[in-house]
């Protein structure tokens, strides 16, 4: 496949004008965080805790929307926006955006090809725990 068909399959293949890749809701310093963990990482746990309200006067958090989150973005942008589109695609897609802003194969695309191909988002996929971070502390 062309560098222009891998173009026009990807950007015809969306009904929204402005869709974001899912695995690019996050803060770039994180695309490549896999690779700072040790060895045979299989499993990493993170607690969000909201560090304050940005209420003045209040001091407690009341936290709401975990399940809106898990439904829109886990399971719905991703199987629409990634698991759903050609692999090549979405690959071309994550690689010229990361290109772009770190330099030409400083991340790599190998495990978006993991898991593009595995169809789902699976425990195994360590990296994916603090990717979503970012976005949960700017959407709940």
């Amino acid at each position: 496949m062309t560098a222009d068909l891998l173009k026009s399959t990807y950007l015809n293949s969306y009904n929204q004008k402005d869709m974001i890749h899912p695995l690019l809701l996050t803060d770039g310093y994180k695309v490549d965080h896999r690779r700072q963990y040790p060895e045979n990482t299989s499993l990493v746990y993170s607690n969000w805790t909201p560090r304050k309200s940005r209420i003045e006067g209040i001091e407690h958090v009341v936290f709401f929307g975990l399940q809106y989150f898990i439904k829109k973005y886990i399971l719905e942008e991703f199987e629409q926006n990634f698991f759903s589109q050609p692999k090549e695609a979405v690959i071309a897609s994550y690689k010229r955006r990361i290109d772009s802003y770190l330099g030409e194969n400083s991340v790599g695309v190998e495990h978006i090809a993991a898991l593009h191909d595995l169809g789902y988002i699976p425990m195994v996929f360590f990296w994916l725990t603090n990717y979503y971070e970012t976005l949960l502390s700017t959407t709940v």
